[in-house]
């Protein structure tokens, strides 16, 4: 219950209405519900869970989405892309339109998946042309190269080729 002043005149704009506060975090089933709440509670309860939302997404229900279901979802699990693309999604049922969640989640995993992969190649790329750089750093150290002349043809930079002199121990 609030507490006001007994002088202060905002006390009547204020009613004393029981409140019923309902944590999704704490729920398991929302069974109990049968419009969009359902697949939105659903949707934030497991939205940290990658195993979870991908079973979700396999749930026929997600495919023919209110737009006002929809947007809650997308802005509750705080998916900027499901809300630019949201028309990307939509269709017609009679004089209905529905938004499929399942097609836009199950492309934005193989966007991210694709994303992680060229990242993962560009990483790949450049850790193989630093070992490259090392073995030629490597090789003209043992023939006696001064660091000059290694930076010079091997493209490296004089403290580069102090660590890799300190890995090898040479003096």
């Amino acid at each position: 219950m609030m507490e006001f002043d007994p002088e202060e005149s905002v006390r009547a704009l204020f009613k004393d209405y029981p409140l019923t506060l309902f944590c999704i975090n704490e729920q398991e089933g929302f069974e109990e519900f049968h419009s969009g709440l359902k697949q939105l509670f659903c949707a934030m309860n497991c939205r940290k869970d990658k195993e979870r939302m991908a079973e979700l997404i396999k749930n026929e229900a997600y495919a023919h989405l209110s737009k006002e279901t929809w947007e809650a979802i997308a802005v509750m699990t705080d998916n900027a892309a499901m809300l630019q693309k949201k028309n990307k999604y939509k269709t017609e049922n009679g004089k209905e339109e529905e938004y499929n969640m399942c097609q836009a989640l199950e492309e934005l995993m193989e966007d991210n998946r694709n994303e992680g992969r060229r990242e993962g190649r560009n990483e790949g790329r450049t850790e193989g042309t630093l070992e490259k750089t090392k073995t030629v750093v490597r090789n003209m150290l043992y023939r006696g190269y001064e660091i000059e002349d290694i930076c010079a043809i091997a493209g490296c930079e004089a403290p580069f080729v102090e660590d890799v002199r300190r890995e090898l121990h040479l003096q």
